[in-house]
């Protein structure tokens, strides 16, 4: 009779497939397929507060890699680069004069601070948000002079930022654009589907990421291609030689990390300011989920909507 084997059980399979991975990541030796989720907030963007070493620690998990893209900060994409196990982007998500959101790729951390202290000097800071006083043409010149590639996130998203396709400026944009982003796991279904069909209308690569401002959302949305380095990960997006997809967060999670996470800022800010903010950002968010109560959706989301309006007016 054959001689049997002890099965292995689950937490010792988890233990080994673990270590192997661990010892993967150590060596520096990544997949030539991976994914990667290109869109990342953390502690240094104003609007989150997801620490690095969590990131890296999920990263290490999953085997995945990331792009942290703070808004008009690189202070997250230049920590995560120490940590030599993990794939990383250098990347910045920038809020430009024109009210728009644009992402910057680079494939070293040296080009990647070059840019950003050329174009530091343009930097606002107002009452609800910072923003660069400086014209997209010659953000993305300045970009290019650092070989950067320029992703325009979330096209169809709507809010303060998000007009850029509604501009003059915009199909100069468009096709300015290495490649725009399809998915985004906080778009609704039918921005993400537009956002795709632009990139088909206008044959642009596609790309993909969570927007992630919480631990919990990073991975929702990746980009998947080949490349054992930033340079050569970049390099086949931009060929068009990638895949996005993902998973939407739901809205009535999206409306608790706000009013979550607006809490906490409020108490973290000083009075002059709190007060500004809080006037400006109870308004807009109001404005926002009014208008999605509006729309009809199903019972259960719209009773939600409609219960955080109520919150917000009794404040």
């Amino acid at each position: 009779m054959p001689k049997k084997t002890k099965r292995k059980s689950k937490k010792r399979l988890k233990q080994e497939s673990t270590e192997t991975l661990e010892t993967k990541l150590e060596d520096n030796e990544f997949d030539n397929l991976i994914e990667v989720d290109m869109h990342v907030h953390t502690q240094y963007s104003h609007d989150s507060n997801t620490s690095i070493k969590k990131i890296v620690d999920k990263c290490k998990r999953t085997g995945m890699g990331v792009a942290i893209t703070d808004h008009n900060e690189i202070k997250g994409a230049l920590d995560i680069a120490r940590y030599r196990s993990v794939f990383s982007i250098p990347g910045i998500e920038v809020d430009t004069k024109e009210m728009t959101h644009l992402c910057f790729y680079f494939t070293n951390t040296k080009d990647l601070k070059k840019f950003y202290l050329e174009i530091k000097p343009y930097m606002t800071q107002e009452a609800t948000f910072s923003k660069l006083d400086l014209e997209t043409t010659e953000l993305i010149k300045t970009a290019r002079k650092y070989n950067g590639y320029m992703s325009i996130p979330h096209p169809y998203t709507k809010g303060t930022w998000n007009g850029a396709l509604e501009d003059n400026f915009s199909e100069e944009l468009i096709n300015e654009a290495d490649f725009i982003e399809v998915f985004n796991a906080f778009n609704t279904k039918k921005d993400n589907i537009r956002a795709r069909d632009l990139a088909t209308k206008y044959n642009k690569p596609q790309c993909g990421g969570s927007d992630a401002h919480y631990l919990g959302e990073v991975f929702r949305g990746v980009t998947r291609a080949e490349g054992k380095t930033s340079a050569e990960f970049l390099a086949n997006v931009a060929a068009g030689k990638s895949q996005a997809y993902g998973k939407q967060i739901r809205l009535v999670k999206k409306a608790l990390n706000v009013l979550h996470h607006e809490a906490e800022r409020y108490l973290r800010m000083d009075k002059q300011t709190r007060q500004e903010r809080r006037q400006y950002q109870l308004m807009r968010t109001k404005d926002r989920y009014q208008k999605k109560a509006e729309k009809g959706i199903d019972k259960t989301t719209t009773r939600a909507v409609n219960r955080i309006i109520q919150l917000i007016n009794m404040i």
